[in-house]
């Protein structure tokens, strides 16, 4: 069933039209704009690799009380933008996957776009837990926060490799299968 939904062409590019349509509005018009300013143009401890507790204290100070809120409320609004890059980085690489005609076997790969949301998930939700300490960041979330942090980025990386292997393979293929004509 999951193959036959994301084996379509049609399906893929409507979910890539809503990742990309919601990642815009999100980042360019949402909340992130305006915690970039609070900020100064830190970048949210979410976005770096072994971002360290003081990093995480040192940004959540900068935002101030009025930020610290609309940084939860960016945590909620990410859940969505997590749900959504997980599922259409699954489904383009199960449409490639059914175009190359791979076996069964070759598809559980998708699924690694799929932990990737669930680490985000969780980072997001311990996130949203910690804020409510503010001022006073509890130090094991924290830690925590940045375990899923590190999974995530490490996870999202892996997706993205898998993909371009994908994406490769079908070009060989393609190729290959003219130059055979």
């Amino acid at each position: 069933m999951i193959k036959k939904i994301y084996g379509n062409l049609y399906v893929v590019a409507g979910l890539w039209a809503a990742f990309l349509g919601y990642g815009f509005y999100l980042f360019n018009y949402s909340i992130y704009p305006h915690l970039k300013v609070l900020s100064k143009g830190m970048d949210l401890p979410e976005e770096i690799f072994g971002a360290t507790w003081d990093y995480q204290t040192v940004f959540v100070d900068e935002l101030a009380k009025s930020g610290v809120a609309q940084y939860a409320t960016f945590q909620w609004l990410d859940f969505v933008n997590a749900l959504l890059l997980g599922i259409v980085l699954s489904a383009t690489i199960c449409l490639i996957l059914s175009k190359l005609e791979a076996a069964k076997a070759f598809y559980a790969v998708a699924a690694v776009p799929l932990l990737t949301s669930i680490a985000d998930f969780i980072e997001n939700g311990i996130m949203i837990a910690n804020l409510g300490n503010f001022p006073d960041l509890d130090k094991g979330l924290s830690g925590w926060f940045m375990t899923f942090t590190q999974i995530k980025l490490i996870l999202g990386s892996l997706s993205f490799l898998i993909l371009l292997i994908c994406i490769v393979a079908l070009a060989v293929t393609v190729i290959s299968k003219r130059l055979g004509k």
